[in-house]
């Protein structure tokens, strides 16, 4: 009854299969750019299988990467041979089933809650850095100065 279940996409990030292949994220980068680009040449949607993204580095910078979809990750082990190829199969379908028993889980009226209560941190966070760091441009605080140095009663 006070349970509820989530439904989100399923996705690993392009560092994730890098760690999976044994690749450098570069190179996994390149690989997926360039099987986008021909699913495109191709009128096949490319962002069925790789969403384009950004993650913060331990330098604290943005850096590009890419969601890998359920397909996308099939596609990926087409791609590889040998034993490579078998060891990618076998984590990233064990990572998806996991993924779906999580997302098939109730959760409970706690973890509702929690969510619920990190949901509203996130609001009140970007209030604050709105109401801190709101500016006016020239022609507003124009304005402000007339209306400050108006009489307040006539």
């Amino acid at each position: 009854m006070n349970q509820l279940t989530t439904k989100t996409n399923q996705t690993l990030t392009s560092i994730e299969v890098a760690e999976m292949v044994e690749k450098e994220h570069k190179n996994v980068l390149a690989d997926i750019r360039k099987y986008s680009e021909e699913l495109g040449v191709l009128k096949i949607q490319p962002s069925d299988f790789f969403v384009p993204s950004t993650y913060i580095n331990s330098q604290n910078k943005e850096q590009p990467c890419f969601e890998v979809t359920k397909k996308g990750c099939e596609f990926i082990a087409n791609k590889l041979t040998g034993i490579k190829g078998t060891e990618f199969t076998a984590k990233y379908i064990n990572r998806f089933h996991d993924m779906e028993s999580k997302l098939n889980t109730p959760l409970s009226l706690e973890q509702i809650m929690r969510i619920q209560l990190s949901m509203v941190d996130d609001v009140a966070e970007r209030v604050d850095k709105l109401e801190n760091n709101m500016t006016i441009d020239y022609g507003q605080q124009k304005v402000l100065e007339r209306l400050v140095s108006a009489s307040v009663i006539k």
